[in-house]
């Protein structure tokens, strides 16, 4: 699921689940470096970096922290039993310019440490399975292609405003209600930057021109 939040490079304290190996040398909790990834839920595996709740005690993040409350409960990095082998999936990059030492440390645990015992996951035949792939897939096919996608969050009253001009650029975009607003997503298939990109500096001059209020409007 693609985060309604505005995090553009802020880490964000995990807790670890103990048992697993992917946990060795690591501790009870590890720093992730989240930019706007994706939310996702463990699946049929089992979540071994889950996101704390904000009221937890565990919670701790440093750098901006816009929309982090969706983060609450869900999984950083999953592991899945499949066949003779794992799948272990991140939700962010764990090697991000080398600045985590603890979420390196569990990449190098999912490329040469063992596997995970096969009564972690559910057997690569059977119907749950089975059902669980369709799900996914599913839900990934129903995903809008964004790309990189550029964030703007506006007051409530000015979603019509804002949606009237990202229509007069062409953009493709999707909205959500975000904490008493509204958080607008457009497509940037090409991983634009602010420079490089053809109407983000000239959106948000219209917008303000407009008397629309931003709360937020980032560009990876």
């Amino acid at each position: 699921m693609i985060a309604h939040t505005n995090m553009p490079g802020s880490l964000v304290r995990v807790t670890m689940e103990p048992t697993s190996p992917l946990s060795a040398g690591v501790g009870s909790t590890a720093w992730v470096m989240f930019q706007d990834d994706d939310v996702m839920g463990a699946g049929s595996g089992a979540s071994v970096a889950t996101y704390p709740a904000a009221s937890s005690p565990a919670f701790g993040v440093s750098g901006l922290d816009e929309g982090v409350g969706q983060l609450a409960g869900s999984a950083a990095i999953a592991d899945e039993h499949v066949g003779a082998g794992r799948v272990v999936l991140f939700s962010f990059d764990p090697n991000f310019r080398a600045w985590t030492q603890g979420t390196e440390r569990i990449l190098w645990n999912a490329i040469v440490g063992p596997d995970p015992e096969p009564a972690n996951g559910l057997a690569i035949a059977s119907a749950a399975r089975i059902a669980a792939v369709r799900e996914a897939r599913t839900a990934a096919a129903a995903l809008p292609e964004l790309g990189s996608a550029i964030r703007v969050a506006v007051a409530r009253a000015d979603a019509r405003a804002t949606e009237d001009a990202l229509r007069a650029y062409g953009a493709h975009f999707v909205r959500h209600r975000y904490n008493g607003g509204v958080l607008f997503l457009v497509a940037n298939r090409r991983d634009l930057s602010a420079e490089e990109h053809p109407f983000f500096a000239p959106l948000l001059q219209r917008l303000q021109e407009e008397g629309v209020r931003l709360r937020f409007a980032s560009i990876p």
